[in-house]
């Protein structure tokens, strides 16, 4: 695996400056398969957690903290949990013994995950708009009364 200077430099080489590939690679010492990667890999390479990081202090309290969220979603917003609530509550009723900033981190990312409410607007421009009412007339026409 290449730094990620050196895939820099390859991409100033080949893109702003025109090297060619043979060029690029023995200025650089890298083979030219090394080189070709990094003029198509344009990202630089990124760490990914494979497992989740235990939650040792929240960890037993987060199906209630769940529950709670959940009910939550069919209350008005007015009468939804805090995050400072939730972590009053963990700590009168089930004796929590971690700090509230746990809580609020653990609530925030909950709430970012979860799907927002989403509304269309209708639009139908200017020709999209009318008006109409139903009713009969009578109308005459030579000499004859049509029902419209």
């Amino acid at each position: 695996m290449i730094r990620v200077d050196t895939k820099d430099r390859i991409r100033e080489l080949y893109f702003k400056e025109g090297q060619s590939i043979r060029a690029i690679s023995r200025m650089l010492k890298v083979a030219r398969k090394t080189v070709r990667r990094a003029l198509v890999d344009a990202e630089p390479p990124r760490y990914h957690l494979t497992k989740e990081k235990p939650k040792p202090v929240i960890g037993p309290f987060l199906p209630i903290i769940h529950q709670w969220l959940e009910e939550d979603q069919q209350r008005p917003p007015k009468q939804r949990h805090t995050a400072k609530r939730i972590f009053e509550r963990l700590k009168d009723e089930h004796n929590y013994q971690g700090s509230e900033e746990t809580v609020r981190r653990y609530v925030r990312l909950w709430r970012q995950n979860q799907p927002k409410e989403m509304f269309l607007p209708m639009d139908f421009g200017l020709s999209g708009w009318a008006q109409a009412d139903w009713f009969e007339a009578f109308v005459e026409l030579q000499n004859t009364l049509i029902k419209v």
